[in-house]
């Protein structure tokens, strides 16, 4: 998106939500058009225009913040995943030749659903559990972590790629922070 387009969204919210621009002045309508500028910037106008228009049609009395346009985004252009019963599903389904084909069956499972159950050999585990057990705690505490893992990984996907490499070099940072020069180690 360029500074010309940033300029439509942000006119086009100061038209329809004109109490979240009262307090601007000159200085600060230039600095909100230069961070949206930045963020969006490798987005497309019209992604952007049409997110803005699927938050405005939800009736808030307040414009919207950029993670807020960049979820509507999301939601206009991604699938849905599962429900975690679906999830769940899967999960019985691979559970039954479990035993012997563990690690075949985790292979043929989706990336999230991987990540809840959270090893191979836990699908063996689980295949040779009662059926009571299996479909009441086994049943609820996978469920729950994929919930915890689909909200994180919603998460994660509404960060625009500059931010991911941000948090990727962070992260890599924080892996060699025993790399630390001498006497600095107390400071933590």
């Amino acid at each position: 998106m360029t500074r010309e387009d940033t300029i439509k969204i942000l006119t086009l919210m100061q038209a329809e939500y004109p109490n979240s621009f009262v307090k601007l002045d000159e200085q600060g309508m230039k600095l909100k058009c230069d961070l949206w500028a930045s963020e969006f910037r490798n987005d497309p106008f019209e992604a952007v225009y049409t997110a803005l228009r699927m938050y405005m049609e939800t009736g808030e009395q307040f414009a919207p913040n950029i993670g807020q346009v960049r979820k509507r985004m999301r939601s206009a252009t991604t699938e849905p995943e599962l429900s975690d019963s679906d999830a769940w599903s899967l999960v019985s389904k691979a559970c039954c030749n479990g035993y012997y084909g563990y690690k075949k069956e985790f292979d043929k499972l989706p990336p999230l659903v991987q990540k809840a159950v959270g090893r191979p050999e836990q699908l063996r585990e689980w295949s040779i559990v009662n059926e009571e057990t299996f479909h009441t705690v086994i049943q609820s505490n996978f469920k729950k972590s994929y919930r915890a893992v689909a909200e994180r990984q919603e998460e994660i996907s509404s960060y625009p790629p500059a931010l991911m490499d941000m948090i990727n070099k962070l992260q890599i940072g924080m892996g060699r922070m025993d790399a630390l020069p001498e006497g600095e180690e107390n400071d933590r």
